[in-house]
Order: C-alpha cells, then structure tokens, then sequence
C-alpha cells in the first residue's frame, strides 16, 4: 500500500473533511473530538504543523537560524484513498514522516 500524504489548509479544514469520510470524531457535551487512527483498510497519521530546520548557539541558545514553518495542517493516510480528500493530496520530495517507511 501507498502512503498518501495530505495538506490542509488548517486543522479546522481537516477536521471537516476528515469528518464527512468518519475519520475525525466532533466533540461532545463531555468528550473532545479525536482523530481515528485505524481501521481494518486504513490508518491514518495526523503531523499538524511541520517545522524544518533552525540552528541555535548551543552554548548562548541563541537563534542562528530560524527554522521554517511550511503552509498547511500535515496527515499521512494509508489505504483506499476516499475521493473527497484527493483534493489535499500533496507529493513531498523529502516526507517528513511515513508509515513504516512506506512509499
């Protein structure tokens, strides 16, 4: 199986998709909302933000280089793709992470 990599625009963009396909569960009066994390066809890996790089003065702390913060809420999801989330679909060069190394 592939690993399909998502980009939401923010969470709240992908809590409403996520939640039209059952992934992600609303709150209730008593239990915050939660991500599914696998069924028997899929799993699903919720990143959020991604942040690369930065480089601080280990002695100082001191910020040498600011890391990057990339556009977008991040998922990785493996099986049967649902139509309705091919539109966040995204091809990264260099993942961030997957599924047991799963292209």
């Amino acid at each position: 199986m592939q690993t399909s990599f998502l980009r939401f625009a923010d969470e709240a963009t992908a809590q409403l998709a996520l939640g039209t396909v059952g992934i992600y569960v609303p709150s209730s009066d008593d239990v915050p909302g939660c991500y599914r994390q696998a069924d028997i066809n899929w799993a699903f890996d919720p990143i959020g933000t991604i942040i690369r790089g930065g480089e601080w003065d280990p002695e100082t702390g001191e910020e040498l280089e600011p890391p990057v913060v990339l556009d977008g809420w991040h998922a990785n999801y493996i099986g049967p793709l649902p139509g309705s989330l091919e539109e966040f679909l995204v091809f990264p060069e260099a993942p961030v992470r997957k599924f047991a190394g799963i292209d």
